[in-house]
């Protein structure tokens, strides 16, 4: 019985301490693995794994510069993309990027980063004309590539998935021979989209600076989609002159041949931000309208609200002729227009210019460089006529099917210089009140209206005898009366 004790007893302490120096082996074993990982997580061989990954996601060659560990959390303080191959882009640079690592899926061979943060991203748009440097993407950062022994490959990742990139300024260098965009200052961030190599980017605050435009835009946010062939604006909202707001979306292709295009919004833009100096006295109110732009063309749909046109000698003259005060600050009711620009030309149709019960203006015209031409329908109210004598019996007889009653109506034409315009009403009302005065009316009235018309200093004295002459032909009489009224009639300039 006690042998059979004695070796029960031994067999135990074999039993006890094979299973202490199995435990021990195991737990060496397992330190070994742990500190071995450490050792490789913290190497050149996973930074170059790291950096093979990024460079796959961004069809890129990547460059890193202080790669560090703390922990689970990982820091670089420089990184650098130069692109595999033409992709609209010829550099990223980053800097201060920070990151916490998911070991989680480690076993499976992936590495997870849920969020990359970077206090400063660069990225250079590349010109059309300039090809990729040539770059390799052969780094082979497998565990097969390092020293690792045989039993631990299976626990080291080879995989690395990015959940979301925060940057708090990024900035969009334009190519120099294609300055179209500039971004500065914005706060971005971007997840990875399905197909590879393309990200969806958010931003917010910041500006946008086109080449076209003095004045930047103010970026409020911006919901965007980058791949290798273009930057796809889905939906933009920005600031722009003073309170104004601009909406837009849009595609900005990177491949050659391609153009940009864009549609959008304004809305809320006071006039003073856009007239000159000399014209923000004289014409007041607030721009909003629909738009497309590529860059070949601009088309828009603008309207005016609140419009006032004032302070202008013209409308002055028109209200004194007229004896209608009104003329003097005319509140634009209606002020709608379609806007298209081809190169150097403006074409403006479907112009619309009402003030209720005084004047409507219809047309469209077309200005290239300084020259204009155009056809308008201006219709007035009788009432503004009835001192213009023959105007409304012999100008304005014209009617026009779908307009707003109460206005009677005739066409102009306008041609020349733009800053000093010529047009056929002027003379059509002038020839009007010489026929009225000469041919309508008795020589009595005639005389009477001559002295109306004499009251507002106009030259009249010299042609009274002509008037009350009885040998006159009537076509010369109606010549004399046409210069005498020139006068005092320039309604709408010479």
């Amino acid at each position: 019985m006690k042998k059979s004790s004695r070796k029960n007893t031994l067999l135990g302490r074999v039993l006890l301490w094979g299973s202490l120096v199995i435990v021990l082996s195991l737990s060496g074993v397992a330190l070994f693995g742990y500190v071995w990982v450490n050792r490789y997580l913290k190497s050149d061989a996973f930074r170059d794994m790291i950096v093979r990954q990024l460079g796959k996601a961004t069809n890129s060659d990547v460059s890193v510069e202080n790669f560090s560990w703390s922990g689970d959390n990982v820091y670089l303080a420089k990184s650098t993309f130069n692109p595999e191959k033409i992709q609209g882009w010829k550099r990223i640079e980053a800097e201060g990027i920070q990151s916490s690592v998911d070991w989680s899926d480690a076993r499976k061979g992936l590495v997870r980063v849920p969020i990359i943060s970077m206090d400063w991203l660069r990225v250079n748009l590349s010109s059309v004309n300039e090809p990729p440097p040539n770059v390799s993407l052969d780094i082979d950062a497998s565990p097969s590539a390092v020293s690792i022994p045989s039993w631990l490959k299976g626990w080291i990742p080879n995989r690395t998935e990015i959940g979301k990139i925060e940057v708090q300024s990024f900035e969009l260098t334009p190519a120099k021979d294609n300055p179209f965009i500039t971004v500065t200052g914005m706060r971005l961030t971007g997840n990875p989209a399905t197909d590879d190599g393309a990200w969806v980017l958010r931003g917010e605050s910041g500006e946008i600076k086109f080449a076209s435009q003095e004045k930047p835009f103010r970026i409020t946010n911006i919901n965007t989609r980058m791949d290798a062939r273009s930057l796809a604006v889905n939906d933009a909202v920005a600031r722009w002159l003073g309170d104004s707001e601009i909406t837009a979306r849009g595609d900005l292709p990177f491949e050659k041949g391609k153009s940009w295009s864009f549609s959008g919004r304004i809305s809320n833009l006071d006039l003073s931000h856009v007239l000159s100096k000399d014209w923000q006295g004289r014409l007041s109110g607030v721009l909003e309208g629909d738009y497309e732009i590529n860059a070949v063309t601009l088309k828009s749909k603008i309207r005016v609200k609140n419009g006032i046109a004032q302070n202008m000698a013209l409308l002055d003259r028109v209200a004194d002729f007229t004896r209608t005060d009104r003329f003097r600050r005319i509140v634009l009711d209606e002020a709608t227009a379609d806007i298209e620009r081809k190169g150097d030309a403006i074409i403006v149709t479907n112009l619309v210019l009402q003030s209720n019960g005084l004047v409507r203006t219809e047309g469209s015209f077309t200005m290239k460089g300084n020259l204009i031409e155009g056809t308008f329908f201006v219709g007035v109210s009788p009432e503004t006529l009835r001192w213009i004598p023959g105007a409304q019996g012999r100008v304005f007889t014209e009617q026009r099917v779908g307009s707003p009653p109460g206005f009677i109506w005739t066409t102009v034409r306008v041609t020349g210089d733009i800053n000093k315009p010529s047009e056929d009403l002027s003379n059509r009302l002038l020839a009007a009140a010489g026929k009225a005065l000469l041919l309508d009316t008795p020589l009595g009235a005639a005389q009477t209206g001559l002295d109306v018309l004499g009251g507002t200093g106009a030259p009249v004295n010299g042609a009274k005898g002509v008037i009350q002459g009885t040998g006159e032909a009537a076509g010369k009489a109606v010549e004399t009366g046409v210069d005498l009224l020139k006068g005092f009639v320039p309604i709408f300039g010479k």
